[in-house]
């Protein structure tokens, strides 16, 4: 093919050119220049992290095994620990971000009096000194007029780390025990958990449930108000590993959530409906003869005789009057009035009701 001449330039000829200009301008951008060189500094030794053993306190009681990395001091980060059994090594978000709440601005470091009106959010700082005797100081004068019941400590599930001393069972109701001070606990329904408890034998309502590494064996995983999802990723692997493996999951909630999205069978109810939900399924459990009765006589308050206002009948309302006798239940005997069983405590009961299959009730406060 002929070039194409343009103005005395040809294609090929262009293409030379440019070709040449490009190899001089590397061979320029290669030569050695030392005037314009820096000195080159050897760097720093990094500092190798101090690794602590250390629990997330998050609300949701999994109570993980974190590795704390600390360097100069300061936490830098945290990540999952090495469990025993692998299969609880994990770390959510919250885990990761325990470092933020560590170092928050807003973490109240110090005793703070208040010096303005109730809900001003005037306070000023004062030592620890002072704030111990002027606590002291207030509750020795209560006690001293009215008595330690007059005083009631309270704590709800803002800061629940159970391995800090949070809880039901910590430091706070030990302490309160020890000095005689009266106890107000939070509205949180917690009826099944206590009622697992006493079936059970738990430690208390957070560990009156199957381990999660069991969730495999169960035939029926019921999720009754609570959306592990968000509220306690650590676990949901163990509930999709048991659904993988035949387990029905069966979601309750009146929200269309995370977890719902992955039930088998979704239940949709009413809010504050879950009362007359449990009652209704332990109606069809008991007309079709499907309760283990010798379980519910053993473990359950169903033999218990009630009254016609609700309340249990005691052994004084059949005439026993001593005071040490007074506060025991009467029971119907066994095999006798087959009509009357009483469940009682509301969702706590569904569980493993149906003979011949295991089940899992669920249950927890999302934070």
């Amino acid at each position: 093919m002929q070039d194409e001449k343009t103005h005395g330039l040809t294609r090929r000829s262009f293409i030379k050119g440019a070709a040449t200009l490009t190899a001089a301008g590397a061979l320029v951008g290669c030569s050695p220049k030392a005037e314009n060189l820096e000195e080159v500094k050897e760097p720093e030794a990094v500092v190798s992290d101090e690794i602590y053993t250390g629990v997330c306190r998050s609300n949701c009681f999994g109570g993980c095994l974190l590795n704390v990395h600390v360097r100069d001091g300061q936490v830098v980060r945290t990540s999952a620990g090495d469990f025993p059994n692998p299969e609880y090594n994990r770390i959510c978000s919250k885990g990761l971000t325990q470092v933020a709440r560590v170092y928050s601005a807003d973490r109240l470091q110090y005793p703070m009096r208040r010096t303005g009106e109730r809900g001003a959010g005037e306070f000023e700082r004062i030592t620890w000194d002072e704030a111990l005797d002027e606590i002291t100081d207030k509750w020795k004068a209560i006690i001293d007029q009215y008595g330690p019941n007059a005083i009631a400590t309270w704590m709800n599930s803002g800061n629940f780390g159970t391995c800090t001393g949070g809880g039901f069972a910590g430091i706070m109701p030990r302490f309160g025990a020890v000095m005689g001070f009266s106890s107000i606990k939070g509205d949180i329904d917690a009826a099944q958990g206590f009622a697992a408890t006493k079936i059970y034998g738990g430690m208390s309502e957070a560990q009156a449930n199957n381990e999660p590494t069991d969730y495999v064996n169960s035939k029926t995983f019921i999720n009754w108000a609570s959306n592990p999802t968000i509220s306690q990723p650590q676990i949901v692997h163990f509930m999709l590993d048991a659904k993988e493996n035949g387990t029905k999951l069966i979601v309750i909630d009146p929200v269309y959530n995370a977890t719902a999205a992955k039930a088998d069978w979704y239940i949709p109810i009413n809010p504050a409906t879950d009362g007359v939900l449990a009652m209704a399924i332990l109606n069809e459990i008991m007309v079709a003869g499907n309760e283990d009765q010798e379980f519910v006589r053993s473990h359950t308050e169903a033999p218990l005789l009630i009254k016609e206002d609700g309340m249990f009948l005691r052994m004084s309302d059949l005439g026993g009057g001593a005071n040490r006798r007074r506060c025991r239940s009467s029971y119907w005997q066994a095999g006798r009035h087959r009509s009357l069983c009483r469940m009682g405590r509301g969702v706590g009961r569904s569980c493993g009701a149906r003979r011949g299959e295991s089940s899992v009730v669920q249950r927890s406060c999302a934070h």
